[in-house]
């Protein structure tokens, strides 16, 4: 009798193949998805769950076609799911992050007298994002979301494996203006992760911000590893899909999350 490959998850993000997302808590601040991205939250009215699947309204601004392009390159690649077990995000959760606030992975770091409090905001989620903002506001008794002044538009830039685990598709300013305001945001992404950190004692993100869409999760390091070499030949297939394609953004908010594919926020 052959023997069977054992095969060891190290993921904390994920719980089996399918795949099965673990449970994984905590908020964020992202770009508001371009279109009609949004619908609303099984068991409560006054949150809505990110779905870049839904057909956008009638006059709605445009469509995240660059993340259909990402989902389509993504789907071309077979070798991905049947040689390096890789576990694609589905396109409807598709987003970019602009800061990486508390969750399961953070949350041992916040001092002594505020962990149980935010231990246990974590655990209500989805419905201590309705309610309590001790975590959720800052200092000035500003809402958590980076004022923005200007619409930023991405394009694709390549593709990277991080942490040894996530394939994301890096983002670029597709141009001069996008990019004199992305330095904005990345200002202003410092003040709040010095803000949490002084308030907190927890490092939330790190400083240096580099816009992207995470794709899938590789089930281990070892698999991630194998595909490293091959990463600049899909980068240049994304290159060719997307040529052309842009996505643009006028506005973020904070978004509860309770696995890597269900976002939210509140209504």
């Amino acid at each position: 009798m052959d023997a069977k490959r054992i095969i060891t998850i190290t993921n904390e993000k994920i719980a089996g193949f399918v795949p099965v997302w673990a449970p994984f808590k905590g908020f964020s601040l992202l770009f508001d998805n371009p279109g009609d991205s949004l619908s609303p939250m099984p068991d409560n009215s006054s949150l809505y769950k990110i779905n870049c699947n839904r057909p956008a309204k009638s006059g709605a601004a445009g469509d995240p076609e660059l993340y259909k392009v990402f989902s389509l390159s993504l789907n071309g690649i077979e070798q991905l799911l049947s040689r390096h077990l890789f576990c694609p995000l589905p396109y409807s959760s598709y987003h970019v992050t602009v800061w990486d606030g508390l969750n399961d992975g953070n949350v041992h770091q916040i001092k002594r007298s505020d962990r149980p409090d935010a231990e246990d905001f974590l655990r209500r989620l989805p419905e201590s994002l309705l309610g309590s903002i001790r975590f959720t506001i800052r200092l000035s008794g500003d809402p958590l979301p980076v004022p923005m002044k200007s619409v930023i538009t991405f394009k694709f830039k390549k593709l990277s494996i991080w942490g040894t685990n996530v394939l994301v598709a890096r983002l670029e300013p597709a141009d001069s203006a996008s990019g004199k305001y992305l330095d904005n945001i990345k200002c202003e992404r410092r003040k709040l992760i010095e803000e949490y950190r002084v308030r907190f004692g927890v490092k939330t993100s790190t400083p240096c911000y580099a816009p992207h869409v995470s794709l899938g999760y590789f089930i281990n390091k070892e698999y991630a590893e194998s595909t490293v070499h091959q990463t600049e030949r899909w980068t240049n297939e994304f290159l060719k899909r997307t040529t052309g394609k842009t996505i643009s953004f006028s506005s973020n908010s904070l978004y509860g999350f309770l696995d890597m594919v269900t976002y939210f926020k509140k209504k």
